[in-house]
């Protein structure tokens, strides 16, 4: 069986060309979707998600993760990580936890931890 690191490499370019195909399509389908959501949202979701949609369009660079705004909402500052990653490896084990925190190279992902992410 292949290493993730492995997999995550032969992946890479597959997963590279389906965003380049897909990344066109991104205004029409943001647009689509923030006229259904927008009035679901908090006032300050609306400014905050206002920032990267404009950086985003007409298409979103491949490294669309690294944005500001977009790395405050998905990514935490570290500050707990360490732990968290601790007990999820006590519980499911080091292979285990490699398998299920690997990223691909689409948007361009932080790498938050050697342990966790090929």
């Amino acid at each position: 069986m292949a290493s993730l690191e492995q997999q995550l490499a032969d992946e890479r370019p597959t997963q590279l060309a389906r965003f380049e195909v897909l990344a066109p399509e991104f205004r029409a389908r943001y647009e689509e979707l923030d006229t259904r959501t927008h009035r679901f949202l908090a006032e300050e979701w609306q400014t905050r998600n206002s920032e990267p949609a404009e950086s985003l369009r007409p298409q979103p660079p491949r490294d669309f993760i690294r944005h500001p705004v977009i790395l405050f909402v998905m990514f935490v500052d570290g500050s707990h990580s360490e732990e968290k990653l601790r007990v999820a490896e006590s519980v499911l084990g080091p292979d285990e936890l490699r398998r299920v925190l690997g990223e691909d190279p689409v948007g361009g992902p932080p790498l938050c931890s050697g342990r966790t992410v090929a």
